[in-house]
């Protein structure tokens, strides 16, 4: 059992905080199963001696899922939607599709962009662009993870309000619902443009690397460290679960 997340100096955790670069790292190079040995940290000005992210960071440098920018990696960054595909596109399967995005040409992601828009792993947006420095929303994440995951619609996905039929991810979020992977807002309320966060994203990938959520366990032997974290937070043992050594 290992943490793959982690908190930060000041005792907090931000689970209502956007993914990072390095928490993204993490959770894709375990969803591919990559060798998370190397814990030695990589020669870039904003990498912290045994920071929690080094292994993950290291894995995802090997396998070309992350770019730095001159010497700094930006392990502390939000994810943006290009990055996120980039990330994706190391484990994806290869094509030659030319996406028809307006506004990836050029862009120094656009073949990666290009390959998991071809394996129809991500949609853009109905002006035809792609928008690639913006954050992902709940939406984009839930199709990401159900078109990679390669899910069908199972039995009683959850009826939310805000997703109707003709919505363009209404599969994937019901794939995922109807799975258990990911679940709404409220209890009739998905809120898909609203941005992923810390606690969405690992709640999901919890239950996709089948991380077991043990609560009598997880209260008798993992200390809530977390000052911003408490109790009654909806998500209070999935975050316990994942940053837990």
């Amino acid at each position: 059992h290992k943490a793959y997340i982690f908190g930060y100096e000041d005792k907090s955790v931000r689970a209502n905080g956007n993914l990072t670069r390095a928490e993204a790292a993490s959770m894709v190079t375990r969803l591919a199963g990559l060798d998370l040995s190397d814990t030695s940290k990589a020669d870039y000005k904003d990498l912290k001696e045994k920071a929690w992210y080094l292994a993950p960071i290291n894995a995802a440098l090997k396998a070309g899922m992350l770019d730095a920018d001159g010497e700094n990696l930006r392990p502390d960054d939000k994810i943006t939607r290009a990055e996120f595909a980039k990330m994706l596109a190391a484990i994806d399967k290869e094509n030659d599709y030319q996406s028809k995005f307006q506004d990836i040409k050029g862009h120094k992601y656009e073949k990666e962009i290009n390959k998991i828009d071809g394996n129809k792993r991500i949609e853009g947006y109905e002006d035809g662009t792609f928008r690639p420095k913006e954050p992902m929303t709940r939406a984009q994440f839930a199709s990401m993870m159900a078109n990679y995951l390669k899910l069908n619609v199972g039995n009683n996905p959850i009826e939310f309000k805000d997703v109707k039929e003709n919505y363009w991810a209404s599969d994937a979020i019901n794939a995922l619902s109807s799975h258990g992977i990911m679940v709404g807002k409220s209890k009739n309320e998905f809120k898909p443009n609203d941005k992923i966060t810390r606690a969405e994203a690992a709640t999901i990938f919890n239950k996709v690397l089948d991380r077991k959520i043990n609560k009598s366990f997880l209260d008798k032997y993992s200390k809530n460290p977390f000052k911003d974290l408490k109790r009654n937070h909806w998500a209070y043992y999935q975050v316990i679960e994942i940053t837990a050594k």
